[in-house]
């Protein structure tokens, strides 16, 4: 395996993963309106490449984590532009999932730290690659002096695997913004980053 810089050339194929990992999520919505709400997700989540990280094996991604600083803008012009392509119920079910993304950033943005990095989005389907960008990861964010690591996860997401890496839970509430998922249990947790800390293998 090896971990590299993720970069704006990687979307496409962060996109195709992150359809084949969470696809079931959506399966109501057909397969063109998925393909278009996981690119606009990982084009809205790739906002900082200088502390985002890809896994490739054999020059096939593998996973990725997408991170950035609080202050780092998100880019909706690409589904905005997308959207008028699609029907009014698409467009609807389209714009709601990016709603229920926003409502969620936002509820993490309350819970934030001085020093804190944001992890965007994490998707893996390599045994040990999402251990290893993690790692890079916290080690780049102290030589650049921050000092925390935040995220939000709801319960589609792997919880558990935060609490074994060291993620302690701040918050939880319910995200009711999008009907297609339903009521959504979410957490924001937080890792205090550590000089020297001993990483899990």
């Amino acid at each position: 395996m090896r971990i590299e810089k993720f970069s704006a050339a990687d979307i496409p194929a962060a996109a195709a993963l992150t359809k084949k990992i969470w696809g079931d999520e959506l399966p109501k919505a057909g397969n063109k309106l998925q393909n278009t709400i996981y690119e606009s997700m990982v084009r809205y989540y790739s906002r900082n490449e200088y502390y985002s990280l890809k896994v490739s094996e054999h020059n096939s991604l593998q996973g990725f984590l997408l991170a950035a600083l609080p202050d780092d803008s998100a880019d909706d012009g690409w589904l905005q532009r997308r959207l008028k392509f699609l029907p009014p119920r698409e467009q609807r079910l389209a714009a709601g999932y990016h709603g229920y993304l926003a409502y969620n950033g936002r509820k993490l943005r309350q819970q934030l730290r001085p020093g804190d990095l944001l992890l965007c989005l994490f998707v893996s389907c390599r045994p040990g690659g999402g251990s290893m960008m993690l790692q890079q990861l916290e080690k780049t964010a102290l030589r650049h002096g921050l000092t925390g690591m935040t995220l939000w996860a709801d319960a589609t997401c792997d919880c558990a695997y935060y609490q074994k890496h060291g993620f302690t839970t701040l918050t939880r509430f319910v995200n009711e913004h999008l009907p297609l998922l339903g009521r959504q249990e979410t957490a924001i947790y937080h890792k205090t980053l550590i000089k020297n800390r001993t990483f899990l293998k």
